[in-house]
């Protein structure tokens, strides 16, 4: 049975009852194929930045998954880290940002287009208006480091476009280090 948090997790802040059926071309393990569907709506900038969380409510643990990828889809690092407790959807989706754009900044990426699947959070940040909750702080540090980037951009993506981050995601569950890092996507890694 789906917990009522994970329900509402899905429909109020995934999209998923507005997802279009997009045909995703042959079935491969490709990281390529993953994002040149034929969405027309995501437009890839020199660097891509694709970031999303999992949720293990019986662990209450969360899961964050962030990749890089170049003009040519070429995944230039990817990243799990867990994170222990449970905190509402759109909290826990900030806070997968900010700690994939800190990756970013960390490893010299100054020029990004960011792409979340969670549409509140993307119009959150956009908007920069103030708020004075848990989130609004997630917020602010979000906007700050944002500061510290040449060029950044975020823009909404539905789910399958980020299908490979959030196996980054899903990955970061079954981990006990604070994080770890690839230099590309992990060998073992299946999309």
């Amino acid at each position: 049975m789906v917990s009522a948090w994970a329900m509402d997790y899905l429909w109020k802040y995934q999209d998923a009852n507005n997802v279009e059926l997009a045909s995703m071309g042959p079935v491969s393990s490709n990281i390529s194929n993953r994002l040149a569907s034929t969405e027309t709506n995501l437009v890839l900038g020199e660097f891509n930045f694709f970031v999303d969380v999992g949720v293990s409510v019986e662990d209450r643990k969360i899961g964050m998954g962030a990749l890089i990828s170049n003009r040519t889809r070429h995944v230039l690092f990817s990243s799990a880290a867990p994170y222990a407790g449970l905190l509402e959807p759109h909290v826990v989706e900030a806070k997968a940002l900010l700690y994939g754009i800190s990756c970013c900044m960390q490893m010299w990426y100054t020029v990004i287009t960011v792409f979340s699947d969670c549409q509140r959070v993307v119009l959150a940040v956009n908007s920069k208006v103030p708020c004075r909750n848990e989130f609004g702080m997630v917020l602010n540090d979000i906007n700050h480091i944002r500061n510290s980037f040449s060029i950044i951009s975020l823009s909404h993506c539905n789910w399958s476009k980020n299908y490979v981050a959030h196996s980054l995601a899903k990955r970061a569950l079954d981990l006990d280090e604070t994080r770890v890092l690839w230099p590309s996507l992990p060998a073992d890694l299946t999309v």
